[in-house]
């Protein structure tokens, strides 16, 4: 998962409603919700969760 994230950091779909720039990817079962921050080309993994919680944004930053 980490490879593919830096790989292709765009590639998560973006969660504008759970912050700024928050993009997440599924490995099922789990989400994986991280930010990319280009400037420096880093990838900041804030939280990862299991697939069936209710995630609400104040669960991820």
């Amino acid at each position: 998962m980490a490879v593919v994230i830096v790989s292709d950091e765009a590639r998560g779909d973006g969660r504008e409603n759970l912050g700024p720039d928050i993009r997440i990817m599924v490995a099922w079962p789990y989400v994986v919700f991280y930010r990319y921050q280009t400037d420096n080309n880093t990838v900041y993994v804030l939280r990862i969760v299991h697939g069936s919680q209710n995630i609400k944004s104040h669960d991820v930053t």
